[in-house]
C-alpha cells in the first residue's frame, strides 16, 4: 500500500511540475492554423478560431485583444490604446 501511495505522489508531483513549467508558454501562441502579422490574423482552417492576445501600444502599455475568425478568413483585431491610438502589434 505504501508503494502505491508513493507512486501516486511521485506521478502527481511530476505532472504538477510539468504544468507549472509549461503554463505561460502554452497559452502564448495563436491557435493552430492561425497566422498573425501586426494586428491582422488569418484563419487557414475549415473551422472557426478564437484569437486572444495582447495588443502592444506605442507607449508600451498592453491592452487585451480578441476576435472570432471564420473559416478561411482574415480580420484585423480591434483594440484601442488608452491614448486613443491604434496598437502596433499583437503578442501572445
Amino acid at each position: 500500500m505504501r508503494r502505491v501511495a508513493f507512486t501516486v505522489a511521485a506521478v502527481a508531483g511530476a505532472i504538477s511540475a510539468g504544468a507549472l513549467g509549461a503554463g505561460p508558454s502554452a497559452a502564448a501562441i495563436p491557435p493552430a492554423g492561425v497566422i498573425c502579422a501586426g494586428m491582422t490574423c488569418a484563419n487557414t482552417t475549415s473551422a472557426p478560431q478564437i484569437v486572444i492576445g495582447t495588443a502592444v501600444c506605442a507607449t508600451g502599455i498592453s491592452v487585451p485583444a480578441s476576435t472570432l475568425l471564420e473559416p478561411f478568413s482574415s480580420r484585423r483585431l480591434s483594440a484601442t490604446c488608452p491614448d486613443g491610438t491604434q496598437p502596433l502589434i499583437l503578442s501572445f
